[in-house]
């Protein structure tokens, strides 16, 4: 995915040039709309994805991915596909974001977590670790609405790979929480809609009119 330098990056490196000061945890953590570098360090000292993650997402097994995202009675679904190897790799990354995703959006949409295994791989359109899914109840591209569509949860994007870098992570998070998300499922514009088609690579994608 393309680097973008957010308005937060600029406004708090404005601030330090200035000022001379950061922030101080207890504001760096205040907002669910922002990851701050203390947090990704403090996150990254840790061992394993799902000590990152917490309760902060609902664990399945492959065997499982059917029927919870078929239970679900939200909005949509989000699931992430990680590799539990402890080397700081992007799923280790990509769960620092899936944390945060789900702070922001758990009362809208379902956010389940199912560690990779050989029986996943070629399902569900999965081929790597980390990858993200997201399932809506209308695909805006097959010109389906929040109002009209046929009720079932179905697969709208797929997401391939994940952050290469700690440096990037805040950069993913602010693009998959204030556009790829609101724009596929709970706020759409009636214009595009950003999708990654099974890479990591972002696609603005028309529709409507």
């Amino acid at each position: 995915m393309g680097e973008h330098i957010t308005r937060r990056q600029f406004m708090e490196g404005l601030a330090a040039v200035v000022l001379g000061v950061t922030l101080a945890p207890k504001q760096a953590f205040a907002s669910v709309d922002e990851i701050t570098q203390e947090e990704i360090s403090r996150y990254m000292s840790m061992n394993t994805v799902e000590e990152i993650l917490g309760d902060s997402v609902k664990y399945i097994t492959p065997g499982e991915w059917d029927s919870a995202i078929k239970e679900s009675k939200k909005e949509g679904v989000l699931v992430f596909v990680y590799s539990d190897k402890n080397d700081n790799s992007p799923s280790t990354r990509e769960a620092i974001i899936i944390r945060h995703l789900a702070e922001k959006y758990s009362r809208k949409i379902e956010i389940l977590a199912c560690r990779a295994e050989k029986s996943l791989y070629n399902n569900y359109g999965i081929e790597a670790a980390p990858s993200m899914t997201i399932y809506a109840r209308f695909d805006l591209l097959k010109g389906e609405t929040p109002q009209n569509n046929d009720g079932k949860l179905k697969l709208v994007d797929l997401i391939k790979g994940g952050p290469k870098k700690d440096g990037s992570i805040i950069t993913w998070f602010d693009f998959l929480s204030n556009e790829w998300i609101p724009t596929n499922l709970t706020s759409p514009n009636g214009s595009y809609v950003w999708r990654f088609n099974n890479s990591w690579d972002e696609k603005k994608i028309g529709y409507g009119n």
